[in-house]
């Protein structure tokens, strides 16, 4: 390291992978404590089941039986066009566009959530 300027390019390379290092880091423990949290993944099966309760009312049957696995720690509650999804830590709803002609019922069975579609006549 004779040459005037080595040591700082040494300074700069080494704290560019500190840095980087620090980021990348700091992203995972991010993306690891987000995805760990049970209120993510109450959101997710609030609007997954909502999805689903749309698409099956659109579909050309009059009963459709749907078996969703849900946790015993989630309880699951269904209002006129709201899914509620519940834990320890938060509520999560989720709404969906639901038609005056169509009946949804559901029950718990354990780690199985039954959903129901009745077609009105």
């Amino acid at each position: 390291m004779d040459k005037k300027g080595d040591l700082q390019k040494v300074f700069l390379e080494v704290s560019s992978i500190v840095f980087a290092m620090l980021i990348g880091t700091s992203v995972i423990y991010f993306v690891y404590s987000y995805s760990n949290d049970t209120s993510f993944k109450a959101l997710v099966y609030a609007e997954d089941i909502a999805i689903t309760l749309e698409t099956m009312q659109y579909l050309q049957a009059d009963k459709i039986v749907y078996t969703y696995e849900l946790p015993e720690t989630y309880e699951f509650k269904l209002e006129k066009n709201t899914v509620i999804i519940t834990d320890e830590n938060s509520i999560q709803v989720a709404d969906f566009k639901k038609e005056e002609n169509v009946e949804f019922k559901y029950r718990r069975e354990g780690k199985k959530l039954v959903l129901e579609k009745n077609e009105l006549a």
